[in-house]
């Protein structure tokens, strides 16, 4: 198929398409990754990215060198990173009142009713779920903006200083939020804000399961090395013969430099040639650059 609809119509060899669908690939993952990180003021360079899915480890490698991102994880339920992420989650049930007004004339009263109404919500259904009460928590959040503003902010706030309709600390947080997110604030100008929603979250702390643990190894992947194969290194941009480990034999303590594949039953870990790995006692493939030592992080 690459052959006949990519490679041949535009005059290149299989290998060359395919690299070229694998790079395009890669660029529309990074811009992903850029979409719900720099849009929302925060920079991946301070991150390091967990990497979940079946393929999505033979992708991270690329993505971190677009986005100039530090370090990846690879826990080793990677490819079912979703189901064990709802047995380690609480329960939780969310809520909202739409207030609209400005904030300071909002009566304190109010505010604090609207929250412990669904607050009370939250934890009768978390009952009904088996959840003891003293294993409930609340988080509240506003949906603010400034006055005559198209946009709101929705901020976290502490319960205190919801039920007690605290504006100075209120305000004080937006002005921060809204400076992170937009690169400005309005608190010099003394602009009102103006409440549109309030929400509140009802958490139910649940017993979590413990993770398998491997064996202490040294550094020395050798035990784990299953033998040489050709693989595709985009630094190189040319097939060269790779290392492959076998992911259930790797230790805790194990170093890997890439080029290497670690191959795993449900994932394969590319580690490109600019990347080294380190194997922790959970399984989990830390990957960082090489000139970083980043193979070696706590």
């Amino acid at each position: 198929a690459i052959r006949d609809q990519i490679a041949q119509p535009l005059g290149m060899d299989v290998e060359e398409a395919a690299a070229g669908m694998y790079r395009v690939i890669n660029a529309n993952m990074a811009h992903g990754v850029r979409q719900i990180t720099v849009r929302r003021g925060l920079d991946p360079r301070e991150f390091p990215m967990v990497v979940a899915g079946g393929a999505g480890a033979l992708h991270a490698c690329m993505i971190a060198e677009e986005l100039e991102i530090p370090a990846l994880l690879v826990p080793a339920t990677a490819s079912i990173l979703c189901a064990m992420g709802m047995i380690f989650s609480d329960l939780q049930h969310d809520f909202v009142r739409s207030r609209i007004g400005p904030l300071s004339q909002i009566p304190p009263s109010e505010l604090k009713g609207l929250i412990e109404d669904m607050a009370l919500e939250g934890e009768n259904q978390l009952v009904l779920e088996g959840i003891s009460r003293d294993q409930m928590a609340h988080q509240v959040t506003l949906d603010l903006r400034y006055l005559k503003q198209y946009h709101e902010v929705t901020l976290p706030v502490s319960w205190d200083s919801a039920v007690r309709a605290d504006v100075g600390a209120i305000a004080a947080a937006f002005h921060r939020e809204h400076n992170r997110l937009y690169g400005y604030d309005l608190a010099g100008e003394g602009t009102e804000l103006e409440l549109i929603n309030v929400r509140v979250r009802a958490l139910g702390r649940t017993e979590k399961p413990s993770l398998p643990k491997v064996p202490e190894g040294t550094a020395d992947p050798a035990g784990a090395l299953k033998g040489f194969r050709q693989a595709f290194v985009p630094e190189e941009a040319a097939f060269a013969s790779v290392p492959v480990y076998d992911g259930h034999r790797l230790l805790a303590g194990n170093e890997i430099a890439g080029p290497a594949l670690v191959e795993r039953r449900d994932t394969t870990i590319f580690l490109s040639a600019g990347f080294a790995a380190r194997i922790d006692d959970h399984a989990t493939c830390f990957l960082g650059r090489k000139e970083q030592d980043a193979g070696r992080q706590d």
